[in-house]
């Protein structure tokens, strides 16, 4: 795919792929979310750097629909500290795209008002409106 993305000149979102279950590295010590995200950019960006597309690509965290098969507590928990700290994804100069959270929820609202706060380039959504209204809400209030 680096190949295809490469001859035809084109953007390419690039996702976070799970590596080590956080969950049992938090049972170690050793869990920060974020770092492991930073780590995994790290390493595919200079990949791709070698075929002349670092500047084409779009960071997603992943956080979508991962981890997928964490109970929602934990999984809430985990989107939570990766949404917190987005800016710190920031320091690849690239731009980022977030799969929204679209569940009404009290936790899912909660998710999306910090998203909003944190202003990712692109996002995919569900409800359009949802999304128009979480940031009128931030913007009248920042």
């Amino acid at each position: 795919m680096i190949q295809v993305v490469a001859d035809l000149d084109c953007p390419v979102v690039l996702p976070f792929l799970n590596g080590p279950d956080p969950l049992k590295l938090r049972h170690i010590g050793s869990y920060d979310p974020v770092k492991l995200i930073v780590d995994f950019f790290e390493d595919r960006l200079q990949a791709l750097k070698l075929f002349g597309i670092r500047d084409k690509v779009v960071l997603d965290p992943g956080t979508g629909f991962a981890p997928h098969d964490w109970a929602w507590a934990d999984r809430f928990l985990y989107q939570k500290e990766v949404y917190s700290r987005l800016d710190e994804l920031r320091v690849f100069g690239l731009p980022l795209y977030i799969a929204l959270p679209w569940k009404n929820t009290p936790q899912h609202a909660e998710l999306l008002e910090i998203v909003v706060s944190r202003r990712p380039e692109y996002g995919r959504c569900h409800y359009p409106e949802v999304i128009k209204a979480a940031e009128r809400a931030f913007d009248t209030s920042a």
